[in-house]
């Protein structure tokens, strides 16, 4: 299931198609003489139980964690809209420089951080 902005709407036009599909598989099968069993059954009632709970507002269940997209170090909304705001290339460069520039200190940071963090306990445990 995909909680994203189209997702509700894309995950009931596929399980439409698939039971769509399931069901036109069935009544060829059968047209031509055949014989199901109830596995076909029990997967057209899988597909509609699926439908079903595509329905129903599974959001209000799942929390959705999205994270932020980087271009170059900037999230990417305030990248595109520097591009639409007609920033030169100069400018937007010199922003991803300042903005991974400060990623890297954070990133080291950290790192020395969980190391010193390491060696006091390494230190507690002798």
């Amino acid at each position: 299931m995909s909680l994203g902005k189209h997702g509700v709407i894309r995950n009931f036009i596929l399980n439409m198609i698939w039971l769509a599909f399931a069901v036109g598989a069935a009544v060829c099968f059968t047209a031509g003489e055949g014989h199901l069993l109830f596995g076909a059954f029990i997967y057209i009632l899988l597909i509609t139980a699926v439908l079903v709970f595509n329905l129903f507002p599974a959001r209000k269940w799942l929390k959705a964690e999205y994270t932020t997209c980087y271009v170059g170090g900037l999230p990417s909304d305030e990248y595109f809209a520097l591009r639409e705001n007609g920033a030169s290339e100069l400018e937007i460069r010199r922003k991803m420089v300042d903005a991974l520039t400060v990623m890297q200190k954070e990133a080291r940071e950290k790192a020395a951080r969980e190391e010193a963090d390491a060696l006091r306990k390494r230190a507690e445990r002798r």
